[in-house]
């Protein structure tokens, strides 16, 4: 299938094979505007005009030209003793080009539908071959076809003059792509390579492979310093056309996943298709999200494009990998029914030559217990330990998942059991709210405006929607000056002592957060800022005795009983440390995502780099507040018709949107 899309109009017009017919589809709301004449050819090939006023489609030895605004048919191109094998539109949407089978190329007037000129169909005594693919040059002077034969031929389309014949694909060619100045051609086919060759000297200048399929779809950037391929395979690969190299590829899954990744090994993507991505090497396949906390990168597709690149991981995934520990529950069984309250969980873990860096047990997905760093194990290959959990069942289900990370970090396949609490659940639960608003610091350079009232409108709302549902509400407020650690340290000690399991627990931050340096003494982490910091950057040791750190927040929610938890993070950055904060905006971003995936807890959190960028006075709450307050109050609501109800996964594509 061939599909183009109408810079101008957002219209989409695509071959349809199954039906044979060409389409014209609103790009918007997916609606049928227009299905063209059916015709009798296995592949129907079409092409937009650069403008989007004109579709260009063939059938045997005649090609149509179509009003898309209209709909209507302005042209028949007529070829007589050729099949039309391929089309394409000049740049300025003035010329259409038509390739055949014999490989014969003709120019065609597009206004008046005339027959401009026909290139010649052979070079150096060989015939060209049938005419595969074509493309125009951006300033028209030449086009490129790639042929049945595997060559590549670039012509002067003023003169219709051959200029270079291009060797070196050893099958036919599906597309063909030529850079914005004329000097570099791309080529892909079924050998599930692309070639790219200087069109001055007709020399290769790279292969490149990685594709696992045929490469049907190649186009460069308008800069021409990179070009994208596609394949059957499902995958779009980046290329750097300076450097010759292969730098990011994407893959999409179903409608809504998607994963890119790095040669490297970085990755990006949703959590499902970061989930169903699996990394090869060998015979040995390991699933992508177990080197998550080393190689995800978020924002990675982007930052590949900043003018100023990101440095490279030192590490790569290729040198990383050492199989990640076994891990095996070894009572009690799967299915169990357990009437007593407590009980023990115990697990095996066996070395597989990485070592056993740390273990986690999650409860129905939450965090309740990790041996971390202190359980090193020699790595030796076949070296077990075992461990024994004590752990706190609900009523019903309780789904127990431990995972072990080797001493490079990688994640071992989860092991999982499911055991049933048989006593009756009461309905019981309470809210614990803990809110915290920051306006006013030590340090006056760093006062916001809406830090505090959007801490309380949270609390406010979180309370009015919890009443009926919750046996009772708990809430803690702490305002600017008494936002300092002791206080907020007390208050989460006392959720840990009052909270259950079948609690939930609400916290927000609104104020001040920060990525510390690599070299502070903690290591590098992300910390909400407290009233009493008075430097963001360049005291380390200042934010490790005052602030939160993000391994700190997560020793306190895996002590909190309560299974639900969710975090929301409203922490903007000061205004005048907007280039510092540039180079570690993605460090921040992973280190809250490595905080929500270890802990097993929603966390929502802004994504403003300055205050001016999440504060807006005339909505009197900062931006992300604001649109958290409004899917609370009831506009995420997305059930068809609206159920009154409001879950997280609601609030969070509400905001996101």
């Amino acid at each position: 299938m061939a599909l183009f899309l109408s810079p101008l109009t957002a219209r989409v017009f695509f071959s349809a094979t199954s039906r044979q017919t060409a389409v014209l589809q609103d790009g918007e709301t997916g609606k049928v505007i227009k299905e063209f004449d059916k015709i009798d050819s296995y592949k129907p090939v079409v092409a937009l005009s650069p403008d989007g006023r004109y579709g260009l489609w063939f059938r045997e030895r005649e090609a149509f030209v179509w009003d898309l605004k209209s709909g209507e048919k302005i042209h028949t191109l007529k070829v007589h003793d050729d099949l039309v094998t391929s089309v394409a539109f000049s740049p300025d949407s003035r010329f259409a080009l038509t390739g055949q089978e014999s490989g014969r190329l003709k120019l065609w007037e597009v206004a008046s539908g005339h027959h401009i000129r026909t290139f010649p169909t052979k070079d150096k005594g060989h015939a060209g071959g049938t005419a595969r693919a074509l493309a125009f040059s951006s300033d028209g002077q030449y086009v490129l076809c790639g042929t049945l034969d595997a060559k590549v031929r670039l012509w002067e389309v003023s003169t219709g003059k051959l200029i270079r014949v291009m060797e070196g694909k050893t099958e036919w060619l599906n597309v063909v792509a030529l850079s914005p100045d004329g000097t570099r051609a791309l080529a892909g086919g079924p050998d599930m390579t692309v070639k790219m060759w200087d069109c001055a000297t007709g020399a290769i200048l790279a292969t490149f492979t990685g594709h696992s399929s045929d490469v049907y779809t190649l186009a460069f950037s308008a800069d021409g310093r990179y070009a994208l391929s596609g394949g059957a395979d499902g995958v779009t690969k980046l290329y750097d056309i300076e450097r010759k190299k292969e730098i990011a590829s994407r893959v999409h899954i179903g409608e809504r996943d998607w994963v890119v990744y790095t040669p490297d090994g970085r990755f990006d993507g949703t959590p499902e298709g970061i989930r169903r991505v699996h990394f090869v090497q060998g015979l040995e396949t390991y699933p992508l999200e177990a080197f998550y906390e080393k190689f995800y990168t978020p924002n990675l597709w982007v930052r590949i494009f900043d003018e100023k690149p990101f440095q490279a991981t030192e590490v790569h995934i290729a040198r990383e990998i050492t199989t990640p520990p076994l891990v095996q529950i070894i009572s009690p069984g799967s299915g169990a029914v357990l009437d007593a309250e407590r009980a023990s969980l115990e697990v095996a873990i066996e070395d597989q030559g990485g070592g056993i860096d740390e273990i986690r047990l999650y409860q129905n997905g939450k965090l309740v217990s990790d041996l971390t760093r202190g359980i090193r194990i020699k790595e030796t290959t076949g070296h077990q330990t075992t461990h024994r959990f004590d752990i706190l069942l609900i009523p019903g289900k309780n789904e127990f998942s431990v995972v072990a990370l080797n001493t490079n970090r990688t994640e071992s396949k989860p092991a999982v059991v499911t055991v049933d609490f048989k006593r009756r659940s009461v309905s019981s639960a309470s809210l614990y709210i803990l809110a915290i608003g920051i306006n006013k610091y030590k340090n006056a350079v760093y006062n916001l405006n809406f830090g505090r009232p959007d801490a309380e409108a949270f609390t406010r709302a979180l309370e009015n929607q919890g009443r009926g549902i919750f046996t009772q509400i708990v809430k803690r407020e702490i305002y600017d000056e008494r936002a300092i650690k002791p206080v907020i340290e007390q208050e989460m000690k006392n959720f840990i002592d009052t909270a259950g399991p079948e609690d939930v627990f609400a916290f927000f931050y609104a104020g001040h957060g920060v990525m510390s340096l690599d070299g502070a003494k903690e290591g590098s982490d992300f910390y909400l800022v407290t009233h009493d910091v008075t430097q963001l950057y360049g005291k380390s040791e200042l934010l490790e005795s005052k602030g939160i750190s993000a391994r700190q927040l997560k020793e306190w929610l895996k002590q909190i009983p309560a299974q639900k938890q969710v975090i929301i993070l409203d922490a903007c950055q000061a205004g005048g440390a907007v280039e510092t904060f540039a180079l570690r905006g993605a460090a921040e971003q992973k280190a809250i995502a490595q905080l929500a995936r270890s802990t097993g807890t929603v966390i929502l959190a802004s994504s403003g780099s300055e205050q001016f960028a999440s504060e807006l006075p005339k909505l009197g709450h900062g931006l992300f507040t604001y649109a958290l307050l409004q899917a609370i109050a009831g506009h995420a609501d997305g059930g068809e018709p609206p159920d009154g109800k409001i879950t997280i996964k609601e609030i969070e594509a509400y905001i996101s949107d």
